[in-house]
């Protein structure tokens, strides 16, 4: 069969994409959310002949041609690549990624004292262009919960995420409160150290013996299947932070940070303008902390589909080098899970 097509050009299809690590590469299959290991030499010769003919590619590489013959039958029996006489016909996709959206998600606490969340849930939530809310509730405050799901009621709101400490008591009335609100997809009880017993806990509900700074920020990837494939994503891994891309922190106090623990203050809600908060060089810059930006994991081929949740700190204030405080589970240099 090979033989009869060593005429034809080949390329990769448009929704398999190379990432080539320091020790290991993948080609990731977006349609099929498939990822392939392959070597890194594999890719780099992938990349060199695409477009030309596998007879040219055999030719070349005549001493590893048993080799290159066993990757071939494996790429066309996985569909990874494009086997025609008129390669120009397929033209690669965009990696341009863009979205129109001000900001796409924001962290609040909220509590009793809260009062001036009312406003800006209700001026500024749908004027931002928010996809996604998550709704740290400080002292389970769950009068004050009920009143911003009811400002939120209305809005363009599509997804609600609550983090509060465990209590038994307040178990079944925020049962009622996820049924009578379908936007609300996870609820976390964070601080978590008791035991259930004889509970059917919704699907939505989870519990974490962390605080909530590492629930939030402090969480690894685990394995393989913790990976998104989305060609969205992927686009806007290559530029931007997928954790913290469009997204912004709100105080109990009104005060706007970058993330919970971030010592500095940009402004506050109650009489700053998020528009132009947004346009301060050091946001900028922190959404686009890209994986390529931070050491170890520029040099892992899983980082455009990685959505890790932690913080990255500058390593020199002078360069764009960023570093975690914790080590992923995922060593590229060994290409092994710890």
């Amino acid at each position: 069969m090979l033989k009869r097509m060593e005429s034809y050009q080949f390329k990769l299809f448009q929704c398999c994409i190379p990432v080539k690590g320091i020790k290991n590469g993948i080609i990731v299959d977006f349609q099929r959310k498939i990822i392939h290991k392959v070597p890194n030499q594999i890719i780099d010769i992938i990349e060199e002949y695409s477009q030309k003919n596998i007879y040219d590619l055999f030719a070349d590489y005549n001493a590893s041609k048993k080799i290159l013959k066993s990757y071939i039958r494996y790429f066309l029996d996985n569909e990874l690549i494009i086997l025609s006489n008129e390669i120009s016909a397929y033209p690669a996709i965009s990696n341009d990624f863009f979205n129109p959206v001000i900001l796409d998600n924001i962290c609040i606490e909220i509590e009793k004292e809260s009062i001036y969340l009312d406003n800006f849930l209700r001026l500024e939530v749908n004027k931002l262009g928010l996809n996604s809310i998550k709704i740290i509730l400080i002292n389970n405050d769950i009068e004050s919960l009920i009143k911003v799901l009811d400002i939120l009621e209305d809005s363009k709101i599509k997804a609600i995420a609550l983090y509060l400490e465990y209590n038994e008591e307040i178990l079944l009335q925020l049962e009622l409160i996820i049924k009578d609100n379908p936007r609300i997809l996870d609820v976390v009880f964070y601080n978590f150290n008791d035991q259930i017993e004889n509970y059917n806990s919704s699907e939505k509900l989870s519990f974490e013996k962390s605080p909530i700074e590492e629930v939030l920020y402090g969480k690894t990837i685990e394995n393989l299947n913790s990976f998104v494939l989305d060609i969205d994503l992927y686009n806007e891994a290559l530029k931007y932070n997928l954790m913290f891309n469009k997204t912004l922190f709100i105080d109990s106090l009104g005060n706007i940070k970058k993330y919970k623990e971030d010592l500095n203050i940009y402004g506050n809600i109650q009489k700053d303008e998020i528009n132009e908060i947004m346009l301060e060089q050091d946001f900028n810059l922190f959404w686009r902390v890209s994986k390529d930006q931070i050491d170890v994991c520029k040099d892992c081929e899983f980082r455009y589909i990685c959505p890790d949740n932690r913080i990255p700190y500058k390593v020199d204030s002078e360069e764009l080098s960023y570093k975690f405080k914790t080590t992923c589970n995922y060593d590229p240099y060994q290409g092994k899970w710890n």
